[in-house]
């Protein structure tokens, strides 16, 4: 899946600002030895530290610009603990595993262990309710606390890997100016600005790329019909169980002014792979893929496969995200 975009959107420009010291003091009483690693990003770099635990214990020191949000992993990483990265000491204490530790620090991870306790009911669940529960939960904790960066994380976890502005933006809108214009907010509402650009309602952004045989298509090409512009890839195990949904729903609609583009983020090493799962999976719409320096997917802030957007004749975006049958379903609708 793609999903460095979001990830990165907290990897943020900080190195103008006045640094913050913080030490965290760790204890893990049934790990008597070994390593545990830090991870964090700043400026979009990441930023990698170690400590030897000696007797269960171990130190870890640096400074931020601003409170951060950062990984503790044991060797392997099969073992992490998210925390956040502030002023002053935090204090990391377990038995034997990381996950399960507990972190006491400043306000910054006092709020983040209050968000985790809210989401807490509905973690891991997959049920509708369940996620509706957790998306209600996580803006209770954003418009109660609209002061702290914690706020920021909780917004992205709202927003899911494929966020559209309408998510995020009211959330956001919430927020104090002063968490706004951290480096993160100011990241943050960049994102938003972005995504308003490929939001329902919006025209699409357009673009040119190439197809197996070499072949300039542009999305302007469609104009005129109703086209799904669908994001994937050959590697991507749920675009290609996805396939089947779009290849029933083409062949029923396809005479009906209705057309698809898929657009793959496979690399140029990867073509053979591309235009074998074409041909695997029985694609028999125009298929580009997304190289160069300009990327569709950029364009449309794509941050996980399978994505996909329905585009009406005059080019404007009607609909995202349509999975299984809810295609044919928005098909009949708008195909009537």
């Amino acid at each position: 899946m793609k999903t460095t975009a979001i990830g990165a959107l907290l990897m943020v420009p900080a190195a103008l600002c006045a640094q913050q010291p913080f030490t965290i003091k760790g204890k893990l009483e049934a790990i008597p030895s070994g390593k545990v690693y830090l991870s964090y990003a700043v400026n979009k770099k990441q930023q990698k530290d170690s400590a030897v635990i000696t007797q269960g214990a171990f130190t870890l020191k640096g400074s931020v610009a601003e409170p951060i949000s950062a990984y503790l992993m044991l060797a392997g990483g099969r073992d992490m603990l998210t925390l956040y990265l502030e002023k002053g000491n935090i204090e990391v204490k377990g038995r034997d595993a990381l996950r399960t530790a507990t972190v006491k620090g400043g306000e910054v991870n006092t709020a983040y262990a209050q968000l985790k306790a809210q989401l807490a009911p509905s973690r891991g669940e997959k049920d509708e309710n369940m996620e509706a529960d957790r998306k209600a939960a996580i803006a209770d904790f954003v418009k109660s606390h609209p002061n702290s960066v914690v706020s920021l994380n909780a917004i992205i976890d709202y927003g899911g890997f494929q966020p559209a502005a309408s998510d995020l933006e009211p959330l956001y809108n919430t927020l104090a100016v002063a968490v706004k214009n951290t480096a993160q907010g100011q990241a943050m509402g960049a994102t938003i600005a972005r995504l308003k650009k490929s939001d329902i309602g919006q025209l699409a952004p357009v673009f040119t790329k190439t197809d197996p045989q070499g072949k300039s298509i542009s999305l302007t090409d469609y104009r005129g019909k109703y086209v799904l512009l669908d994001f994937w890839a050959s590697w991507c195990k749920p675009c290609r169980a996805e396939n089947p949904y779009l290849v029933k729903a083409y062949e029923k609609y396809r005479t009906k002014n209705f057309e698809v583009l898929g657009v793959s983020l496979d690399v140029e090493r990867g073509r053979t792979a591309w235009t074998n799962a074409i041909a695997e999976d029985k694609l028999t719409w125009a298929q580009v893929i997304d190289l160069g320096e300009e990327k569709a997917s950029d364009m449309y802030n794509v941050q996980a496969i399978p994505q996909n957007y329905l585009i009406d004749p005059q080019g404007k975006i009607i609909a995202r995200n349509l999975r299984g049958e809810e295609l044919e379903a928005k098909l009949a609708e708008v195909l009537k």
